[in-house]
């Protein structure tokens, strides 16, 4: 980044900065009304929003800042894309946000009507099958049908033999001992356990953590600073910068979960899987 967007963003963070001290609020004072972290109020007054934060997340809280403070959201908005328009993936980043989500609906009824068509596909041609196999296994059951009517009245004269009870209760008792053991259980899966997780910070971050399906927080972790978590069954985790963050689980380091925005980290006593 130029010097030229340096000074634009720290003229932008000092207007911003202006209008808060004019209404006599305190950093902590915003960060209560509007739940934006003191750590990226300063940042953006500093004009050292885009070192912590990517230009989505710096987006959407210039927004949020200005419009609480009275000011004008549309020009704020606009100059912050203005310095980013020699910067081509933050721009896209900035201008596309919905463009991205409706992407992301359009891929998943794309999905879903792929599998509605599988099933329907596939139910066609079992019917199909079904139906050239009908009548063979009609004919099949009427040859047993006629071929049993033959032996009758071949063997006419022959008269079914009465099997005593005891005879019966032996022939039951035989079976039975042929009857495989179901009272063995199968093996068990091996399920998730509760868990203590640790995340450590080696700069500034966004972090958000939901705990047991439960959102825990979501803010700016400061660099050298960690959270440690007690979880029942899992920890789901998004970070702007994996590379940013390290996990521990039950005292065994994992390492960083990867680079850039992760969004889907899921966490258990077994380990760490990004989806």
């Amino acid at each position: 980044m130029g010097e030229k967007s340096v000074s634009s963003i720290e003229t932008l963070g000092e207007r911003l900065k202006i209008a808060r001290e004019k209404k006599g609020l305190s950093i902590e004072d915003v960060q209560k009304e509007t739940k934006i972290h003191s750590t990226v109020l300063r940042a953006i007054e500093e004009g050292r929003c885009d070192d912590i934060l990517t230009p989505t997340y710096v987006y959407s809280f210039l927004k949020k800042y200005s419009q609480y403070l009275g000011l004008d959201t549309r020009d704020i908005s606009k100059e912050y894309a203005e310095i980013h328009k020699k910067n081509p993936s933050a721009a896209i980043a900035i201008s596309s946000v919905e463009e991205a989500d409706r992407s992301a609906a359009l891929r998943r009824l794309m999905f879903l009507a792929g599998i509605a068509l599988i099933i329907f596909i596939t139910f066609l041609v079992l019917k199909f099958a079904w139906s050239k196999a009908s009548p063979f296994l009609k004919n099949i059951g009427k040859k047993s049908v006629a071929v049993e009517r033959y032996k009758g009245k071949k063997q006419g004269s022959l008269k079914p033999v009465q099997v005593k009870s005891s005879t019966k209760e032996a022939v039951r008792k035989a079976d039975d001992t042929k009857k495989p053991d179901v009272s063995i259980k199968e093996t068990a899966k091996v399920k998730p356990e509760p868990f203590k997780m640790t995340i450590k910070v080696n700069r500034d971050v966004m972090v958000k953590v939901k705990k047991d399906g439960t959102a825990l927080f979501g803010r700016v972790l400061p660099k050298g600073s960690s959270e440690t978590i007690s979880a029942s069954s899992k920890v789901e985790l998004y970070t702007a910068r994996g590379e940013a963050i390290e996990i521990i689980i039950n005292g065994k380091s994992y390492g960083s979960p990867g680079r850039g925005i992760l969004k889907n980290i899921e966490i258990t006593s077994l380990g760490v899987k990004v989806k």
